[in-house]
């Protein structure tokens, strides 16, 4: 978001909330000021750190990849390197702002191993260990299981999952993300079907190119995944919708912003870039020549740094 859309943002909580409200919610704008400098300063730093060992197969940060959306398999759950336990952070969140009895029925509707590693935090970053290894599929998440339910079978939107999940969440705390409370159900089926059809109508468009959707943000609400020590993609966060409906419409390709990437895996493409031609690599690499990821570094025939 602009500066000048947060700053409208603190004007109409005080034009609805008042003074109290606006002032804390200035407060949080500033935070995120100074909390989006050090972020950008560690990307920065941590980019240059790579460079020094990798050279030229050190991956930009900011650079989208395009990625089959079905390649997508896997869905990343907690482990001792992930940094974002979703359970344990949506019932801190809540204990906080509705007291302890509703942050233990809200805890009990998500996932206990569902974490990511937090996109600005880490963004950049090549990391060994067993992170990969902790994992499931992705599509037996609510949101997709959902939408080929409702949009793709006919089911009642309001009798799958997704909306099952929320509808609780709602009622416990009166709020839940994306919902509008106003009429939580209506518009949220509203806000998925456009999407929907956008998708099909337009194609899939990067957050830069989707101007007119009110939830767009900045490169950090792209799809964001993770890449495994042997090149698996891992659905980090974001975008789970627009992930759903890709797989659904079998579309070919969608960006994604890769935030981590297995030490091993980094690795490969660092032996990819070292080498002179496709015809030099070891027979353990050459299953890996059309993966999306090394596109960049990888050798053409009688190619010569």
């Amino acid at each position: 978001m602009c500066m000048r859309g947060r700053l409208n943002k603190v004007y109409k909580i005080f034009d609805n909330k008042g003074m109290k409200a606006s002032f804390r919610s200035g407060l949080r704008y500033a935070r995120n000021i100074v909390f989006d400098n050090v972020y950008q300063f560690n990307i920065r730093r941590r980019y240059i750190a790579n460079y020094l060992k990798y050279r030229g197969a050190t991956p930009s940060p900011y650079r989208l990849i395009y990625v089959d959306p079905n390649d997508i398999y896997y869905d990343q759950m907690e482990s001792d390197e992930t940094d974002w336990n979703n359970r344990k952070r949506k019932k801190k969140v809540v204990k906080k702002k509705h007291g302890k009895k509703a942050a233990e029925q809200v805890a009990d509707l998500y996932h206990p191993d569902a974490a990511r590693f937090h996109i600005e935090k880490n963004l950049g970053k090549i990391i060994g260990g067993n992170w990969d290894q902790n994992r499931r599929p992705w599509e037996e998440r609510r949101v997709y299981k959902s939408i080929k339910r409702a949009y793709f079978y006919g089911d009642d939107w309001r009798e799958t999952p997704i909306f099952v999940k929320r509808k609780k969440i709602l009622d416990i705390t009166g709020e839940a993300y994306g919902w509008d409370v106003e009429d939580p159900i209506g518009k949220r089926i509203s806000y998925v079907e456009e999407l929907i059809e956008r998708i099909n109508s337009e194609g899939y468009l990067t957050q830069a190119e989707a101007e007119n959707d009110y939830r767009n943000r900045n490169i950090f609400h792209e799809v964001s995944i993770n890449i495994g020590r042997k090149g698996e993609l891992i659905w980090n966060t974001s975008g789970q919708h627009r992930l759903a409906i890709s797989k659904l419409l079998e579309l070919d390709e969608i960006p994604v912003l890769v935030v981590v990437r297995h030490k091993k895996w980094q690795e490969i493409r660092y032996e990819m870039y070292e080498s002179n031609s496709r015809s030099d690599l070891r027979p353990e690499l050459e299953q890996y020549y059309n993966h999306p990821d090394v596109v960049d570094v990888r050798p053409e025939e009688d190619y010569v740094h």
